[in-house]
Order: structure tokens, then sequence, then C-alpha cells
């Protein structure tokens, strides 16, 4: 497929439906039932905006962003959703796992989203995406960005693509771009004719620009290849391509991958990108291990003097910018016992999670 090409829907849902019906559910507990097809689920939004006219709703009428460019990473436990609000845009980056769509969609509610002129989907990770059929349901969706793996056979893609009847769908790679005015939204992976090892690998990663501020938003594609004590060497990963790539990502906003899997975030992408000033893990509890984030990259951030923030002990971190200069508000506050635990986490061996 020739690199920006929009594909016509019908055709992506034909080779769904064919495969589908072939019986490759996968075994998955949130897969749709075997007569899906027969019994598609209808986009009835009037429960989560009950008037005729979405816009007179009072959370759309009371809500005022304060910032033109507003970056909100919402808390939805174990998965990663990210509301990017930019020129009267709103792009939705992940949207979390199944469990946690209630959370995202109140956020859009109460934060005045109507429509979303762009949904992007990282992977065909259950944590970061299956909540999207959820937000389908509840509001329209211009565009869709997707990787270029094929994700045929899993019948929870199968359901969101079936949701997206009204919404074009893109097959992103590296340097692909949604511009409006001031604002810049940059694919910087997957690579072209990358052959990588892992589907993981080929997940999304943004960058967005507005003004001089940027921010570089990872989802599960890990730093893969890594190794030392501190995983802080590279050879051939994703981060170690992207910071030899043109795009510039000194940014000073980072989004942390795979929930802050010790395998993420590179010394050499760390110092890439200035260092960053602030990193934002997603993350909550994921038993049965409980081992995210991992010591060694809370350390990591530490040791480039990255303020760390985390969705579980900070709960919603929205991050808003005029273009140059910028400020963060988080629900609960980062103070000094929040500054002490991460430091007891990185440097004294201390449990993230009892």
């Amino acid at each position: 497929m020739e690199k920006g090409t929009f594909v016509k829907l019908f055709s992506v849902l034909i080779v769904f439906s064919l495969v589908f019906m072939s019986g490759c559910t996968g075994g998955d507990p949130n897969a749709p039932p075997a007569d899906y097809e027969a019994s598609k689920p209808t986009l009835d939004r009037t429960q989560y905006y009950p008037s005729s006219s979405p816009q007179s709703d009072d959370n759309i009428i009371k809500y005022k962003q304060s910032h033109p460019f507003e970056i909100s990473f919402i808390d939805v436990g174990f998965g990663d959703a990210t509301l990017i609000r930019a020129n009267g845009k709103a792009i939705l980056f992940d949207a979390g796992p199944s469990a946690g769509a209630s959370e995202v969609r109140a956020y859009l509610r109460e934060h005045g989203v109507v429509s979303l002129d762009l949904l992007v989907l990282s992977s065909n990770d259950a944590r970061f995406i299956s909540g999207a059929a959820e937000v389908l349901r509840t509001v329209p969706v211009k565009e869709i960005w997707v990787n270029k793996q094929s994700y045929s056979s899993d019948a929870r893609w199968d359901e969101m693509m079936s949701l997206a009847s009204d919404s074009q769908i893109k097959v992103v790679e590296y340097g692909d771009k949604y511009e409006d005015g001031n604002f810049t939204l940059t694919a910087l992976n997957p690579f072209p004719g990358t052959k990588n090892p892992s589907a993981a690998m080929d997940s999304i990663v943004l960058k967005a620009q507005y003004g001089d501020f940027c921010a570089v938003l990872f989802s599960n594609s890990e730093a893969s290849g890594a190794a030392g004590n501190d995983a802080g060497t590279v050879f051939g990963g994703v981060d170690s391509r992207i910071i030899s790539a043109p795009e510039s990502v000194k940014c000073p906003v980072l989004r942390v991958s795979a929930h802050g899997s010790g395998n993420s975030a590179s010394f050499q992408l760390l110092d890439a990108m200035g260092p960053p000033e602030m990193a934002v893990i997603s993350v909550g509890q994921n038993p049965p291990e409980n081992k995210y984030p991992e010591p060694t990259l809370i350390r990591r951030l530490l040791l480039r003097e990255v303020d760390v923030y985390l969705t579980d002990k900070l709960g919603d971190i929205v991050v808003k910018s005029d273009g140059s200069s910028y400020e963060v508000e988080t629900k609960y506050p980062y103070g000094t016992s929040y500054a002490q635990f991460i430091n007891g986490v990185g440097y004294g061996g201390q449990l993230y999670y009892n």
C-alpha cells in the first residue's frame, strides 16, 4: 500500500468478515459471539449525549479549554489513553482497556468532546485499544490511524472496525503527518520496509508539536535489544531507529512505553530528547506479576533528572501549553511524599506494589 493512502473501509471490512467467518477468533475473552455479523452493534449515542444536539449538553457548554494546546494522560488503570487538543481539534491516542472504557467516555464528555477528528490505534494490544469500541459507540470519529500490521484474525479489532462505518482508515508509517495550523502530529514508528521480530515493535509512536513545544508519545513499542544493568544500551531497537531518523525528538515531555517496562526509554532516547523534563507512565495494578513500572526504568529516568509522573498515583495528568512554555496539572498532588516514594523505588530497592 502506498504511504499516505486512505483505505476504503468497505474493503477492510470484507477482509475482516471473511477471516472472521472462517472461525479465527483467537479465543479472546472479549471476542464477539459467533453470529456477530448478524447482530452487529448499532450506534446509539443518545445514552451518552441525551440531547438531540450534543452541543447543548451542559458539559459541552461549561468546559473551557484554558490553553490552546493540551495533552491529557487519562488514568485508565493498566492501559494507555491520551487525549490531544489543539486548535479546536480533538485526537485520542489509544483508548485503554475495555475495563477502563467508562473512564475514557466520562473524560471525553466532561471535557466537551462531542467528536474526534482522529483516533490513533497503536496496535492490537488489549491494554491499549480494547476500550476503543466504547469510544466509537460514544462519539463520531472522522479518521483512524492504524499501523502496518494485519489484525484480520482478531475479533476485537473486527468489532471496532465495524463500528467505524463513517471513519476513514489510514495506514501510517514514519513521517506521516496530521497538520492544522501550528499543530503537527507526526508518526515516528513504524518504519517502512522494516521486518520486526514482534508486532509490538510496529506500534505507533507519535510526536505532537504545537509551536515550539512538543511531546514524544510511545505506546507499547519497547527499546528492543537493550543491554546493561540499567537496560540503557540499545542495538537495533525502536529507540535507536527513531533517534537516527531525520525528525528531531528534542522535546520536554515523554510518554514512556509499555507501562514503564525495564526495556523502555533507553539512555540514548533520553539523551536525544535533551533529556526530557518530565516522563509520564500510564500504569495500574497489573496482576499477577505487578511488576510495572520496573525499578530499572525509574532509576534510569532519575539518573537523567527527569520528573516521573504516574497515572495510578497522580490520577489524570494534563500538560498545557501556549506553544512555548508549559504547565502540568494532576488530579492528586505531586508532593514530597510522592517524590520520596519514586526515589525509594528507583534508588532504594522499594517495591512499587506491595
